[in-house]
């Protein structure tokens, strides 16, 4: 078993918010790792090799926490690939498995008001 996950902004697919680690099990790698510097602004949080969860019965899981900015920048879209291997180096016997998700987001703006408005408004 194994996985990677990445969040992206869904206006331009640029890498959003922070990956939180607290498990020498996972790591963070950075989108231009495997040699793509267009995706230099993505983060993967991905299994290690101590990590890979071998010979365990599904389900299978990781823990970890992503923190999104500060200031709302854009919805937030989830991707991620897990893979279940038979560790025979060859694709044969082996299952990908991939996922989406969104965090939409949405602010609520803060209108100030007095207490005799509130009364006003929820009078009989």
């Amino acid at each position: 078993w194994g996985f990677q996950l990445t969040a992206v902004r869904a206006s331009d697919g640029e890498g959003i918010g922070t990956f939180l680690l607290d498990d020498d099990s996972l790591q963070i790698v950075s989108g231009a790792d495997g040699g793509h510097p267009e995706l230099a602004s993505r983060s993967y949080v991905e299994h290690t090799i101590i990590g890979d969860r071998d010979g365990i019965a599904s389900p299978v899981e990781w823990t970890f926490s992503w923190r999104a900015p500060d200031m709302p920048q854009d919805t937030a879209l989830f991707f991620c690939a897990g893979n279940a291997t038979n560790k025979s180096q060859s694709p044969g016997g082996d299952f990908i498995f991939t996922a989406r998700d969104t965090v939409l987001d949405e602010s609520t703006p803060v209108r100030a008001v007095t207490w005799g408005a509130v009364k006003r408004r929820y009078r009989n």
